[in-house]
């Protein structure tokens, strides 16, 4: 199974390479690679998952991939905000994408501290965007 996931990784990367004149597919995939704690599967999740990327604005974006925090207030009720809906793939890309960014990207780490250090609940609640 291993061999499997490695050998399509491979041709993927071949297709794209080979494609690069004519799409700019392979320049994004290979934008978002180079940030580290993004691989392949991850670049490919968000492109092909958010279409609407690169022609909406980032708050758009965020609501889109299920990030953006939404409250469940009713009348006078106010429950506890929290994020849902969106596109759950991309999600949950990006949430794996943040935990190898933990601990491979030095400015992701340090922001990630420094939310903690200003309040934030550590875990999940410092890990969503700002």
């Amino acid at each position: 199974m291993e061999e499997e996931k490695e050998d399509l990784t491979k041709e993927i990367e071949k297709q794209l390479k080979e494609e690069a004149k004519f799409s700019d597919l392979s320049q994004k995939v290979g934008f978002l690679v180079s940030i580290p704690g993004v691989n392949l599967v991850t670049a490919l999740s968000v492109l092909l998952e958010i279409p609407e990327l690169g022609k909406v604005n980032r708050k758009e974006i965020a609501a889109l991939a299920g990030l953006t925090p939404f409250n469940r207030d009713s009348g006078k009720f106010r429950g506890k905000r929290g994020i849902w809906g969106g596109r759950k793939k991309v999600r949950q890309a990006l949430y794996m994408a943040v935990l190898a960014g933990l601990k491979w990207n030095r400015k992701m780490r340090e922001f990630f501290t420094r939310l903690t250090e200003d309040g934030k609940k550590v875990g999940k609640v410092a890990l969503k965007p700002v």
